[in-house]
C-alpha cells in the first residue's frame, strides 16, 4: 500500500492584501493624504537637526574612505537623508499657512491643523452612504501576497502555477472601523463585480484582517463550502457565536492537501460524545470578577480528554501515508476540524460480532457491522446542532461535493526542538553549572559550524531530520561539496550570527522534541465501548516512544506562568500494542492539559528528558509553590448572523487581539525583575487575564481587571523591556533595561561569540556539476547578446526584488516577507523565461555567470534568487551529473569532463600539465648536456 502523496506546503496562489484605505473615495483620499503629510512634517521637523548632523558625519567619513564599497554605501546614506530634508522643505512649502511662523507657534499650528484634518477625514468617512469601490491603483506588486493552497483555493480553481494574482478573494486589513462597517453592510465593487465578506480566522482576527470573496463565486460554492447550510438556516435556530462562526468558515482557508479517499471513509465513520473526567486537585483559583487568587484543596476540575481528537484504524493511516505508517494528522472538513490519531481500536472488539453505541445525536450504531474505521468526537463537529443527524451531514457532504483535507502529518523523523526565553524565564533560580550544561550544545554548534561536516549539514537543515528541504538543502545533502560555494558559506555565516543572537535570547538546543499530545486511548475506548474506567497510564505518567523510561519535562508555548510539567515516561508491552504513533500519550488523571492550556485538536508539546532542566524545574516549582491556575471562562451568547453583529463582534475581537502581545511582554518584565518571588502573584493574575483576552476573541466576554491590577498594568506598560529582548525581538537599546542577573540574561552571557573559521571538510567543488551542459569558456549558451540579456535581466530583478517584499521593521516582518517571497521569485522566473523558454539553458547561463566570475570579480556569495528560481533544474542536473561525472585521480573530487578524455579535475589537470612541462624541460636539458 503506497498511500496518497501528501504535499500541502509546495503549492501557493497569489492574492492581494490591502488596507481599508484602498476603498476611500476621492475626497476622503485627499483628506487622508493631508493627514499623512502633516504627520510627516511634524515627524521630520523633530528629526531635521539629527538628519543634518548625520549627513555631515557621513561626508566626513567619505573623505577618508578608501574602500569603493564603503564609499558607495556612504553615498547612498547621504542621498537618502538628503531626500528626507528635501521632502521636509517641500512639505513646509505646501503648508505655508502653518510653517511661516515662529518655532513655538509653528508647533501649535501644525498640531491644530493635523487634528482638524483628522476630524474632517473621519467626518467625511462617517457621512458616506454609497457602496465603496476598490481603487485599482492600490493593486500594485507590493500588495501581492502568496498563500498556501487550501480547500477554498481549490474550490475556486485558483492556478498554483500562475504568477498573476487572483481576483476571486482579497484580504483587507482594517485601519478604519467605519469603512469596515460600510463594506460589511454593502460589500464593495471591483471590475463591476460585487465582493462580500467571507470570514476571518483566529490569526487574521489578531492581525485585524478580513477575507472577501466575489459574490458570484460564493453563490456557486456556498453549499459545498458549508455542507448544505446557509446563514438563514443557522439564524432560524437562534443564530450562534459570531466569531466562532467566522473562524469555522475560515477552516476552508487552512493550508492543506485534499483527502481524496474521505468520500469513501465518511460512510465508515461516526461522531460520538466526548469523554470527560472530573479530578479533585489543589489549584490557585482566580476569581474572574476581582482577580483575587485563593488556594483551594480538592477542587473539582472537569477535563474533556478527547477535546478535538478522534481515532482512525491503521488501515486509514496506511491509505494516506503508506504501508506500516501509523501517524497522527490534522484534518479539515466543512465545520469539522481537529486531530486524527491512528489507534487499533478494532483489536479491542476482536471476537465480538456486534457492539451498539450511541452517536452524538443519540442514534444507535453497530460499529462492527457498519465496519466503522474512523471515530470522531463531538468537539470536532463544530456545528453539530445545525445538522439533524450524522446521516444528514454525510448526505450533504456527498450531495454538495464537499472536500475534506489533511495537514501537518506526523514527521517520519522528528527533529530536536529548541528552548525559548518563555520556558527559561520562570526558572528564576538557576545555578551557573546548570546554565553551562544548557548552553553546551548551542555553543558547540557555534564553534564547530565552519569546521564539522555534520554540524554544517544540521544547521543548514540539509540532513535527514528535515523532511521538507528546499532545493538548495537537497543539493547540499547529496553533493556536500557545495559547502565550498561562497553563497553557502555566506549562508553559514548568517546562520552562525543567528545562532548567537538566538542563544542570547534563550533559544537553545535541547534534547527534546515536539510531538502531538494525545489522550490515553485505551481509557477512551473502554469508556465509549464498555463504559469502563480502565486506563494504562496513571496520574503523573505519559508514554512517548521517542524516549527511554524516566522523568521528562513537558512544555508548550506560550508559557507565561510556571508551565512546566514533570511526568514519568513509562513503557510496557501493553502500551506498545495500543500507542502506535510517535505522539505523547497523557494519563486521563493528569492535570497537564490544565497547566499547559492545551487541547488535543493538534496541539504539540515539547518532551525533554534533560536532567539539568528537570532538576531546575523541580527546585523552582518548590521555590514558587506553583500549582495549576483555575478560572472560569466566559460563554459566548448566540446572535443572529448579520452585518451589524459581525461588525460589533469583529470590533471587540480586534481590540482584544491588540492586548495579547502586550500582556506577554509585561509578564516577561515581571519574571526578569529583581523581585520575582514577590511579584509571582501579579504574573498569575496577568496570565489569567491573557487567557481571558484570548478567549474574548470568540466569546466577546472579557472580565475587566480591578483597579489594583489595572494600576500594576499601567506601571508595567511604562517600564522598559528586559535586556534580552534586544535579541529575542530585535528591540532597540533605548527600549530595554540595562542587563541584570535574570536567568535569560545570564544565559546570554554564556553564549560563545567565537569567530567562524572554515575548514576543508569535503572535497573541492566543481561548479560544472550544477550545469545541464558543459561548454568551453569561450562559447555562449545562446549568443553573446542573448546570454548578456539574461544576465542583465536577472541582475536588475535580483537587485530590486526587495521593492516588492515587505520590509517593515516589525516582529512578524519575516512572516509577512515569506508570504511575498514565492510570488517575487515566480515573477523573476517568468521574466527570464520570456527571453528564452528553456529553464535548463537559462539556468546554465546564470550558473556560469555567478560561479565563475566571468562577468564579475569573483564567485558571487549571493545566489538565493538563482536557487529559488531554478533550484528544481539545478538539483536535477546534480543528480544526473553525480551518475555521469568523474572522480579526479589526484584529489578525488567529483567533476564534469569538458574534453572527451580526462581523468583529472581542471585544477589537478593544470598542475599535472605544469609538472609534465617541467619534466620535459629537465629531460631536454639533460640531453643537451650529454650531447
Amino acid at each position: 500500500m503506497e498511500g496518497q502523496k501528501i504535499n500541502y506546503l509546495d503549492k501557493q496562489v497569489h492574492i492581494y492584501s490591502l488596507g481599508t484605505d484602498a476603498f476611500l473615495f476621492k475626497e476622503e483620499r485627499e483628506l487622508k493624504k493631508k493627514v499623512a503629510r502633516l504627520s510627516d512634517l511634524r515627524s521630520l521637523r523633530r528629526k531635521k537637526n539629527s538628519i543634518s548632523k548625520k549627513i555631515i558625519e557621513f561626508k566626513e567619513e567619505l573623505q577618508t574612505a578608501t574602500n569603493e564599497e564603503e564609499k558607495k554605501q556612504l553615498n547612498k546614506k547621504i542621498v537618502s537623508r538628503q531626500r528626507q530634508l528635501d521632502y521636509y522643505e517641500w512639505l513646509r512649502e505646501i503648508f505655508r499657512e502653518v510653517t511661516d511662523l515662529n518655532y513655538k507657534n509653528e508647533t501649535e499650528k501644525i498640531n491644530d491643523k493635523l487634528d482638524f484634518y483628522k476630524k474632517e477625514f473621519q467626518k467625511t468617512v462617517d457621512a458616506n452612504d454609497k457602496i465603496r469601490v476598490l481603487n485599482k491603483f492600490n493593486l500594485n506588486p507590493k500588495a501581492i501576497i502568496s498563500v498556501f493552497e487550501s480547500t477554498l483555493t481549490r474550490k475556486l480553481k485558483m492556478d498554483t502555477e500562475s504568477v498573476e494574482p487572483s481576483n476571486d478573494i482579497f484580504i483587507v486589513e482594517v485601519y478604519n472601523n467605519k469603512v469596515l462597517k460600510d463594506l460589511l453592510d454593502n460589500g464593495f465593487y471591483f471590475n463591476n463585480e460585487l465582493y462580500i465578506y467571507y470570514a476571518s480566522s483566529s490569526g487574521q482576527i489578531r492581525d485585524k484582517k478580513t477575507m472577501w470573496i466575489k459574490e458570484s463565486k460564493w453563490k456557486d460554492l456556498e453549499l459545498s463550502l458549508m455542507c448544505g447550510l446557509k446563514e438563514i438556516d443557522i439564524n432560524a435556530k437562534g443564530g450562534m457565536s459570531i466569531n466562532k462562526f467566522l473562524s469555522y468558515k475560515a477552516l476552508t482557508t487552512s493550508a492543506s492537501a485534499p483527502w481524496i479517499e474521505f468520500k469513501e471513509w465518511i460512510d465508515k465513520s461516526i461522531v460520538v460524545d466526548d469523554v470527560k473526567v472530573t479530578l479533585n486537585r489543589t489549584v490557585d483559583y482566580v476569581d474572574r470578577n476581582t482577580y483575587e487568587i485563593e488556594r483551594k484543596e480538592n477542587y473539582p476540575i472537569e477535563l474533556e480528554i478527547t477535546d478535538g481528537a478522534g481515532m482512525c484504524l491503521p488501515i486509514v493511516s496506511e491509505s494516506l501515508f503508506g504501508e506500516g505508517k501509523y501517524k497522527n494528522f490534522q484534518f479539515r472538513a466543512p465545520f469539522m476540524k481537529g486531530l486524527i490519531s491512528c489507534v487499533p481500536f478494532d483489536k479491542m472488539l476482536k471476537g465480538k460480532e456486534s457492539l451498539i453505541i450511541e452517536d452524538a445525536w443519540g442514534d444507535e450504531h453497530d460499529i462492527i457491522k457498519e465496519n466503522v474505521s474512523i471515530i470522531f468526537f463531538k468537539s470536532q463537529m463544530k456545528m453539530k446542532n445545525y445538522f439533524d443527524s450524522w446521516k444528514h451531514y454525510k448526505k450533504n457532504f456527498t450531495d454538495y461535493n464537499c472536500e475534506a483535507a489533511i495537514m501537518n502529518p506526523e514527521e517520519d523523523i522528528i527533529q530536536n526542538a529548541k528552548l525559548n526565553y518563555q520556558y527559561l524565564q520562570s526558572l528564576v533560580d538557576m545555578e551557573d553549572s546548570e546554565i553551562d550544561k544548557l548552553v553546551k550544545s548551542t555553543n558547540e554548534d557555534i564553534v564547530n559550524i565552519g569546521s564539522d561536516l555534520n554540524t554544517m549539514l544540521r544547521v543548514l537543515s540539509a540532513d535527514e531530520s528535515n523532511t521538507n528541504k528546499n532545493y538548495l538543502q537537497q543539493a547540499i545533502e547529496i553533493f556536500p561539496e557545495l559547502l565550498h560555494d561562497e553563497h553557502v558559506k555566506q549562508t553559514i555565516k548568517l546562520v552562525k550570527s543567528s545562532l548567537v543572537k538566538e542563544g542570547r535570547a534563550g533559544k537553545l538546543n535541547i534534547d527534546g522534541k515536539f510531538t502531538y499530545v494525545l489522550p490515553d486511548w485505551y481509557y477512551v475506548m473502554n469508556r465509549i465501548f464498555f463504559n469502563k474506567e480502565q486506563a494504562l497510564l496513571e496520574d503523573g505518567q505519559i508514554y512517548c516512544e521517542l524516549y527511554q523510561e524516566g522523568k521528562v519535562n513537558c512544555l508548550r508555548s506560550p508559557s507565561l506562568s510556571f508551565e512546566h510539567v514533570i511526568h514519568g515516561n513509562v513503557k510496557t508491552d501493553e502500551m506498545k500494542n495500543w500507542f502506535i504513533t510517535k505522539g505523547t500519550y497523557v494519563s486521563p488523571f493528569s492535570m497537564m492539559s490544565k497547566i499547559l492550556m492545551m487541547d488535543y485538536d493538534g496541539d504539540k508539546i515539547m518532551v525533554s528528558p534533560s536532567e539539568c532542566l528537570i532538576g531546575a524545574v523541580e527546585r523552582n516549582k518548590e521555590l514558587l509553590d506553583a500549582v495549576p491556575l483555575e478560572y472560569k471562562m466566559g460563554v459566548a451568547d448566540p446572535q443572529l448572523i448579520n452585518s451589524d453583529n459581525i461588525f460589533e463582534s469583529l470590533k471587540i475581537a480586534f481590540e482584544a487581539g491588540e492586548g495579547i502581545g502586550i500582556i506577554s511582554n509585561n509578564i516577561s518584565k515581571c519574571w526578569n525583575a529583581n523581585n520575582v518571588k514577590f511579584d509571582y502573584l501579579t504574573i498569575q493574575k496577568l496570565t489569567s487575564y491573557n487567557n481571558f483576552l484570548i478567549d474574548a476573541a470568540k466569546t466577546l466576554d472579557l472580565p475587566k481587571p480591578p483597579p489594583d491590577l489595572q494600576e500594576k498594568w499601567d506601571e508595567l506598560n511604562k517600564e522598559k523591556l528586559p535586556y534580552f529582548f534586544k535579541f529575542a525581538k530585535s528591540k532597540k537599546t533605548k527600549t530595554v533595561l540595562p542587563k541584570n542577573e535574570s536567568t535569560v540574561n545570564k544565559i546570554g552571557n554564556s553564549i560563545s561569540k567565537k569567530n567562524i573559521y572554515f575548514r576543508h571538510v569535503v572535497n573541492k567543488f566543481d561548479y560544472r556539476m550544477l550545469l545541464s551542459k558543459c561548454i568551453k569558456d569561450t562559447e555562449y549558451y545562446y549568443d553573446k547578446e542573448t546570454d548578456q540579456m539574461i544576465i542583465d535581466t536577472y541582475t536588475y530583478l535580483d537587485q530590486n526584488k526587495k521593492k516588492f517584499m515587505n520590509s517593515d521593521e516589525t516582529e512578524d516582518s519575516d512572516r509577512k516577507s515569506q508570504k511575498k517571497k514565492q510570488w517575487v521569485y515566480k515573477y523573476i522566473r517568468k521574466k527570464l523565461l520570456e527571453i528564452k523558454p528553456d529553464p535548463y539553458k537559462v539556468a546554465d547561463v546564470l550558473i556560469r555567470y555567478l560561479y565563475t566570475g566571468k562577468y564579475i570579480d569573483k564567485d558571487s556569495p549571493f545566489k538565493t534568487t538563482l536557487w529559488e528560481v531554478f533550484g528544481r533544474q539545478i538539483l536535477k542536473n546534480i543528480k544526473h551529473n553525480l551518475i555521469e561525472g568523474l572522480v579526479c585521480e589526484d584529489c578525488k573530487c567529483r567533476f564534469r569532463k569538458v574534453k572527451n578524455k580526462k581523468a583529472r579535475c581542471e585544477e589537478c589537470q593544470k598542475k599535472k600539465e605544469r609538472e609534465d612541462a617541467k619534466l620535459r624541460k629537465q629531460k631536454e636539458r639533460a640531453k643537451k648536456k650529454i650531447s
